[in-house]
């Protein structure tokens, strides 16, 4: 399992949030590696309770597009909602 950076807690207790980044190609490429896993292991700040939660999530709706090209194999936006099972 993976490891992504924290997120916030959304209602009736079932973790979801949107997040987009800015990143390399060698993020992309990691990215796109956890996109293909079953499920990762996902730390986020659980604004009910104020504690950061661990929780088992899948990727949906990945998209990673090229932002810019550069020297060094460009800027990618990638963007997803992280789903807890």
């Amino acid at each position: 399992m993976a490891r992504l950076p924290s997120g916030m807690w959304c209602g009736w207790g079932v973790a979801r949030m949107a997040v987009s980044f800015s990143v390399s190609a060698k993020w992309l490429e990691l990215f796109t590696g956890f996109k293909q896993r079953e499920k990762i292991s996902m730390d986020y700040f659980g604004a009910e309770t104020l504690a950061v939660r661990n929780a088992e999530m899948f990727i949906d709706g990945y998209k990673a597009g090229l932002v810019k090209d550069t020297s060094y194999k460009g800027l990618w936006k990638v963007s997803f909602t992280p789903k807890e099972l």
